[in-house]
Parts: C-alpha cells; sequence; structure tokens
C-alpha cells in the first residue's frame, strides 16, 4: 500500500495539480504556505491591514481560477506577487476613488523593494527544498520534513511519537538523512547550495536537544 503524503510534505506544484483536482487539504495547505508573503505584498503598497486582506482574498481567487492554467515549473510565489501588486494598485486606487482617509493609505509608487525581492528568494528556497526533502522519501523524508518544515516546529518527543521511533536514535538518523539531502542537492541543483549556504542546507536548527 502506498503511503499518503501529507500536503505540507508536497511541493507547490503538487499542491496546484491536487488543487486542480479541487483537493481542498491541498487548497489549504498552498493559501497557509504563501498567505505571508501575499499579505507582506499588500502593506509593502502602503495598505492597511483591512485592505491587505482584501488584497489577499482577491489574489488567491485569482489563483484558484487561473490554476489549471499555470505552467509546469512555474513559480508560484512570483506568480502571487504578481498578481498581488496589481490587486494592491486596483485597491488602493479604489479606496482613493471612495475618499478613504489619507492615513490609510500610502501615496508613494507601488514598487518591488529589496525586502520583498528578499522574501521571493526566500519562499523559493524553501520550495526547492521542500522538494529536495521529498525525493529522498521513506523515513529520511519523513524526519526532515517534521524537523525543518513543519510549521509547529515539534521537538524531539513529539518526533519521536509521531514516528515510533526511539527518541535517542533522532540525532543520528537526522545526521544521516542530512548527508544523503547534502549529496542529493550537490549532484542534482548545486546551485542551492551557494543560495541557501551552509547553515540553511546542513540544517542547524535541531529541536529538542
Amino acid at each position: 500500500m502506498t503511503a499518503v503524503v501529507p500536503t505540507r510534505e508536497l511541493v507547490d506544484a503538487d499542491l496546484i495539480e491536487l488543487c486542480v483536482a479541487r483537493d481542498e487539504r491541498a487548497w489549504d495547505t498552498l493559501v497557509e504556505r504563501h498567505a505571508p508573503l501575499v499579505y507582506s505584498v499588500a502593506r509593502r503598497a502602503g495598505l492597511d491591514a483591512s485592505a491587505a486582506e482584501d488584497v489577499m482574498q482577491a489574489t488567491f481567487l485569482a489563483l484558484f481560477n487561473e490554476a489549471a492554467s499555470m505552467r509546469d515549473g512555474q513559480s508560484v510565489a512570483k506568480w502571487l506577487i504578481v498578481v498581488a501588486r496589481r490587486q494592491a494598485i486596483r485597491e488602493r486606487n479604489r479606496r482613493e476613488r471612495a475618499g478613504t482617509p489619507s492615513e490609510m493609505v500610502d501615496h508613494t509608487e507601488v514598487a518591488p523593494s529589496e525586502p520583498e525581492a528578499t522574501s521571493v528568494e526566500s519562499w523559493e528556497r524553501r520550495a526547492a527544498v521542500r522538494e529536495a526533502v521529498r525525493t529522498l522519501g521513506g523515513r529520511c523524508r519523513e524526519l526532515l520534513s517534521l524537523l525543518f518544515l513543519d510549521a509547529s516546529e515539534p521537538d524531539y518527543d513529539a518526533v519521536a511519537a509521531q514516528l515510533s521511533m526511539p527518541r535517542g536514535s533522532i540525532g543520528p538518523t537526522r545526521a544521516r538523512c542530512l548527508a544523503k539531502l547534502l549529496a542529493h542537492v550537490r549532484e542534482q541543483c548545486p546551485s542551492l547550495l551557494d543560495e541557501l549556504g551552509a547553515t540553511e542546507v546542513s540544517g542547524e536548527r535541531p529541536k529538542g536537544t
């Protein structure tokens, strides 16, 4: 029997495919993963929190409607940023026409900023790492996903309970799996090593030690 991979471990391309098939869990995962990015784009455009929420809704609605036409390998993060910028401009113009108080709208030009570019790169690096982890399969995929990709950041006790493995074996298993991950990255995507740097790729984020 083939094990069902949790949606949080899937890369964006796989999630998009499942969303097209109307998988609600995949959609929830995709929104949760990228909502902070979309929200930050709207806020950097000078919108208040309420308007930023409206931009988020409009942006993800556009993604839902366009998911089936997205190209293989297309960056979801970049796509969302482009759409979110457009939605932010529309929302800003709409509020100005409606006479929104000036303190709720910043009249500076909407343009990509260095922090925003950094956010995009960060999102894409995470996606690349997630894909690399997924290719490992088996216990390594499960362990590294929990240790480094799970938003709840479970400690070693929680990981041991979830994977039914002795707590004392997590550290050595983690080291072996990270070695496999590094070997895979060096062979398949060496540029990722340069982008991530030693600390992020080596996984220097142990929990519960």
